[in-house]
């Protein structure tokens, strides 16, 4: 038998469920002219197939869904839904079957002849169903089975409980006795896939006749298992953010995503869908949606999902954008203030906020490098806001245990001269990488946020670069002057020429590198000297 792919990828075109065999049409009633689905259980998939064009009732406004559905009828059906539309392209989507086709004699159809014979030709149905094929005969639940289950390629060993000599008490249907091999094993693949379902008594009714509802409800299903692809253009998915009634215009609603947001004008007659029950159009705000379009780009037919958590989140991060994954699982990887990288799920409604336009564009508008602050709640990105940041530059003068101070000469005009917590902003060198510690006399580039920009003392730095890192000066002289407190000493030598003294010195002798206490040195030493980037002394040799 030909292999297929998974997903059976096709431009959903004329779909139709006919009211009568072989009628085609390309302008489908409205979906709010049936007047027969008021309780009906199929009613939301029936208008989600109208909704695409898929199907259609009759003239009188009705849709019928208890009437059955032909063998010819649920062939065509389903292998356009394959991707065999016979009527416009040729049936070149699949490889060529590689096993020969026994010669079966092929009865004439008043419609829809080439269906058949790509049936048989793919081996989609047994060659035996080929031969006794009858058009107008309503089909099978066992024979759609059949159809499907080669059709998308489903698995079709029969398990041991399904033998027919097995108990069939542990199947998972208790009718299945009349069932052929082959019908056995299609029943099995396609409820395992979800597509054909049993009844509350425990029956699947390989005999009972498929009806318009169920074929609408299988074909919803192929739908959301990925085997037919909506058209993207008249499918949006995400959550409604606003409800906008008109009464002498159209209404409006504007859908949030991940990938952002868009307004929609609301068909009047459009159908609104919550666990399926047809409710009012306000009641869907704040609801996970999938919403259908018309050929106009009107919103015809809403199916809503779960509704938004709006608690408060329970963690907070801080960092950069590394990069953005959009898709089934929606990530975001974030290298934060330690240089680690956080590989963060994106929750279906994340919000993504920002000054600039570009907000509406989603998370895709998020560049790399981005520095946001990222909210979670149960493990989940649920808001990313971007940070609008500030630089300055200087030399690092002094460094405390939670602060560090930069000069005041060649420090930006009107920039911070110190920042608390510098320890928590992320550390680099000046080619990016992570490094642990600042030293007094760094030149530095500081990024940080400022909250309240007319108050002082509440910049928070983001990011702490080093651009150079100086290397330790010597000098020597003759100590002039000694002056000062333990904690804020300085020395002259030669004329004029003053430095602070580190608290931490380290004093000893040249020539024997025995260290001494500080309160030794006096007035008359000769010295050599180690000098930071900022100018402090750090090492004092005694020359004599």
């Amino acid at each position: 038998m030909p292999f297929w792919p998974r997903i059976l990828r096709i431009a959903l075109g004329v779909l139709i469920l006919a009211g009568m065999h072989g009628t085609i049409s390309t302008k489908p009633l409205l979906a709010a002219t049936f007047t027969d689905l008021s309780d009906h259980w199929a009613k939301p998939a029936v208008y989600r197939a109208a909704a695409l064009d898929l199907i259609q009732g009759y003239p009188d406004g009705s849709f019928r869904p208890q009437q059955t559905v032909s063998q010819l009828e649920a062939l065509v059906l389903f292998l356009r839904a394959g991707g065999f539309n016979l009527e416009t392209t040729a049936a070149n989507r699949t490889p060529p079957v590689t096993e020969p086709t026994p010669e079966v004699h092929m009865p004439p159809l008043p419609w829809g002849q080439n269906y058949l014979e790509i049936a048989l030709e793919k081996q989609l149905l047994p060659a035996g169903q080929v031969k006794f094929f009858k058009p107008d005969t309503p089909a099978t639940r066992a024979q759609v089975a059949v159809l499907l289950s080669r059709l998308l390629q489903l698995p079709t060993e029969i398990e041991p409980t399904l033998e027919k000599n097995a108990d069939l008490n542990t199947t998972p249907f208790s009718d299945l006795n009349t069932a052929s091999p082959t019908e056995l094993a299609a029943i099995q693949a396609v409820a395992r896939q979800g597509l054909l379902q049993g009844y509350p008594d425990g029956t699947f009714g390989p005999a009972r006749t498929l009806t318009r509802g169920e074929a609408v409800m299988l074909l919803s299903r192929l739908l959301d298992q990925n085997w037919v692809h909506l058209p993207a253009k008249r499918c949006l998915d995400g959550w409604i953010k606003k409800y906008t009634p008109a009464p002498n215009t159209a209404a409006e609603m504007e859908i949030a995503s991940l990938q952002g947001t868009q307004k929609v004008k609301i068909h009047p007659q459009a159908k609104c869908f919550f666990q399926g029950q047809e409710i009012s159009l306000a009641r869907m705000v704040d609801y996970r949606a999938e919403v259908l379009l018309n050929s106009s780009q009107q919103a015809i037919c809403i199916t809503l999902f779960e509704k938004r958590t709006l608690g408060a989140p329970k963690a907070k991060l801080r960092g950069t954008v590394k990069s953005i994954i959009l898709g089934v699982d929606s990530l975001l990887v974030l290298n934060d203030l330690e240089g680690q990288d956080q590989i963060l799920p994106l929750a279906w409604d994340a919000v993504l906020e920002m000054k600039k336009a570009a907000s509406t564009k989603g998370f895709p508008a998020l560049k790399p490098e981005t520095f946001v602050e990222v909210y979670l709640s149960n493990d989940k990105v649920v808001k990313v806001t971007v940070l609008e940041w500030k630089k300055c530059s200087g030399t690092v003068e002094n460094i405390t245990s939670r602060r560090l101070y930069l000069a005041s000469k060649g420090t930006s005009r009107k920039a911070p001269t110190w920042f608390n917590y510098y320890d928590r902003a992320r550390l680099v060198d000046k080619e990016g990488k992570k490094i642990t510690t600042i030293l007094r006399g760094d030149k530095v580039q500081v990024l940080y946020l400022d909250p309240y920009p007319d108050e002082i003392d509440d910049e928070i730095p983001l990011e702490i670069t080093v651009t150079n890192r100086p290397a330790w000066k010597t000098v020597k002289g003759t100590i002039q002057t000694i002056a000062g407190t333990e904690d804020n000493r300085e020395i002259e030598l030669g004329k004029n020429k003053l430095y602070r003294v580190d608290p931490w010195v380290k004093l000893y002798r040249k020539s024997n590198g025995r260290q001494e206490d500080f309160s030794i040195l006096k007035t008359g030493d000769k010295v050599e000297i180690n000098i930071d980037g900022a100018g402090v002394v750090m090492e004092i040799a005694l020359l004599s």
